[in-house]
């Protein structure tokens, strides 16, 4: 049995640069200055939450922990009950959101083709 144990180990992965992964997680993180949101720019932030549809590249600024963060990536999902938005694995309550901007938001839904 201590001889399947020994082998084992064998195949266990070995993290060379200690740290290293943890540094790369952290990098993942882009901290942004904390916008203050006027009225105007609050109705802009709702109008484009209505328009926003699974599938989208999107950018978005969200509050967590107290930092300001931004995420690229697609939307996976718009739950309008829950008020939450999913990019990818990432949940992002509505509230929490202080900018979003993406090819299909940035467009102006009333101009003229």
């Amino acid at each position: 049995m201590n001889e399947h144990y020994e082998r084992a180990a064998l195949f266990q992965p070995f993290d060379s640069l200690k740290g290293f992964l943890s540094q790369l997680k952290q990098q993942e993180r882009v901290i942004v200055e904390r916008p203050q949101l006027f009225e105007e720019e609050l109705q802009m932030l709702d109008q484009k939450l209505q328009r926003l549809r699974p599938g989208m590249l999107v950018t978005v600024c969200y509050i967590e922990n107290g930092d300001c963060l931004r995420l690229q990536g697609m939307v996976a999902a718009v739950r309008r009950d829950a008020r939450q938005l999913q990019i990818v694995k990432t949940r992002i309550p509505f509230d929490a959101i202080v900018d979003l901007s993406g090819e299909a938001l940035d467009e102006d839904p009333f101009a003229i083709p």
